[in-house]
């Protein structure tokens, strides 16, 4: 994230390398109603990374929720986080 709270590219091409081998398939993203934690929903692998939002805007792996359906086998779309 910018200076202004934004998503911005983190390198030229705008391709970020995968947190984990299980982070496949990001289909939808959400962000803490206070702004300290992004979750990420990767739908293929039925997996949520967890990031915490550091004062500069970079983002940190906190946590990966494993052990949920995958979009093929559910239909499993879309993450709301509180």
């Amino acid at each position: 994230m910018d200076g202004h709270g934004k998503l911005s590219l983190t390198d030229k091409v705008g391709l970020a390398t995968p947190p984990s081998s299980k982070s496949q398939g990001v289909i939808d993203l959400a962000v803490t109603e206070d702004e300290r934690f992004v979750h990420v929903q990767n739908a293929t692998s039925g997996t949520v990374d967890g990031f915490r939002v550091e004062t500069d805007g970079a983002l940190t792996k906190v946590t990966t929720a494993t052990g949920l359906p995958a979009f093929g086998e559910s239909g499993m779309e879309g993450i709301a986080a509180v």
